[in-house]
């Protein structure tokens, strides 16, 4: 089924709200390397180390806010088609496993 949905998003990669799901992809793509590379900045510092895990959840209702700056269409609209809905919720999901799998490796290093 998700294969299905990836064949008819490359076949239409623009959205009916604007944008393509490309976008979409770089987007998240973007902000997970930002806040990757900051994982380790933030873990050598000790007095925010202990915290990482809460930087880390605050970083996504940033990634949130964001995301109704870059795309406000998708915050506005009334209907979003439940094929685009899904094929727009598939970087974010995977971005989140790239992201928890890094942050997992950070605090296992810290031994927290």
């Amino acid at each position: 089924m998700a294969l299905s949905y990836g064949l008819i998003a490359l076949a239409d990669p623009v959205f009916s709200l604007g944008f393509g799901l490309h976008e979409v992809f770089i987007y998240h793509l973007v902000f997970s390397a930002i806040l990757i590379s900051l994982i380790p900045w933030v873990q050598r510092n000790p007095a925010w180390a202990p915290n990482l895990g809460y930087y880390y959840l605050g970083s996504l209702l940033l990634k949130f806010f964001v995301f109704a700056l870059v795309f406000p269409a998708v915050v506005t609209a009334e209907n979003i088609p439940s094929k685009e809905a899904l094929l727009m919720l598939s970087p974010l999901f995977i971005a989140l496993v790239c992201e928890v799998l890094f942050l997992k490796q950070a605090l296992d290093k810290m031994n927290v």
